[in-house]
């Protein structure tokens, strides 16, 4: 039999866990994502600006800025631009 206290630790690590492999997920998930977005590009890019996001397979000069939105006029344009695009997809019609 499992004691109350173990039950108590169970329910408050599970939670933590979960929250750390959902962020792992969301995280490569958004690096994969900018992989296809560089690599489909109509021009092919020259370099990369990132915010805060190591890019390593990449065969062009990559800069990773941490709070690079706060940083630089051109991430955070995009910040807001696929945060607008991110709404609107979740907005119903």
């Amino acid at each position: 039999m499992i004691s109350s206290w173990t039950k108590s630790l169970l329910l408050a690590v599970f939670p933590m866990v979960q929250k750390k492999l959902m962020s792992s997920i969301i995280y490569e998930a958004t690096r994969q994502a900018m992989y296809e977005a560089i690599r489909t590009l109509d021009v092919p890019a020259e370099a990369v600006v990132a915010d805060a996001m190591k890019l390593l397979i990449l065969m062009i000069p990559v800069e990773s800025i941490i709070k690079g939105d706060s940083k630089k006029a051109n991430i955070a344009a995009a910040s807001i631009s696929c945060k607008g695009y991110a709404r609107s997809i979740y907005e119903e019609p």
